[in-house]
């Protein structure tokens, strides 16, 4: 079986057990830690599980499998991770404001913080550096080695990063 084949089979096993994680346990979190209610900082846990679970997760997995249109598809999952995050960073950020109280005090915002600047690093570089269409460096193997590799150690403080909010 070649890795292509691998990479599809890894890619149709997981995509809806990693889609269906996110929505859950960001319900749950925002749900049943709010004591039963939905509130406004409910959106906080759900769009941030449904982004960097659910979406870059299968951005990575889809990517993995190679071709042009696993790359554009790819880059259209982050574009919507990085705006699904980026909603739920407002939405933290606004109910901190709401209720007077500090910002990044705990290392889950702290760190969260760091992963939206390495997710939009990412973004930006991915989309003009590494645009199969245009991109200018789309055939420099160190280039999208170094974006794989960050890309990876990013999806995987994002996994952390959502363990800990879990955990407060």
């Amino acid at each position: 079986m070649s890795t292509t084949d691998q990479a599809k089979q890894v890619y149709i096993l997981l995509r809806w057990p990693l889609i269906m994680y996110g929505i859950i346990f960001g319900f749950y979190i925002g749900y049943v830690k709010t004591h039963g209610k939905y509130l406004w900082f409910s959106w906080h846990p759900f769009f941030m599980m449904l982004s960097y679970i659910g979406l870059s997760s299968n951005a990575a997995l889809i990517k993995k499998i190679g071709g042009y249109e696993n790359t554009r598809t790819h880059g259209i999952y982050m574009i919507i991770s990085i705006l699904l995050s980026s909603f739920a960073w407002y939405v933290i950020y606004s109910n901190k404001e709401m209720f007077k109280r500090k910002h990044l005090t705990t290392i889950h915002g702290k760190l969260g913080v760091a992963i939206m600047i390495s997710y939009f690093m990412l973004g930006i570089f991915g989309a003009i550096a590494l645009n199969p269409d245009w991109g200018l460096f789309r055939s420099n193997k160190t280039m999208r080695l170094v974006h794989k590799v960050f890309g990876r150690l990013s999806t995987a403080a994002a996994w952390f990063c959502c363990l800990l909010g879990r955990l407060l």
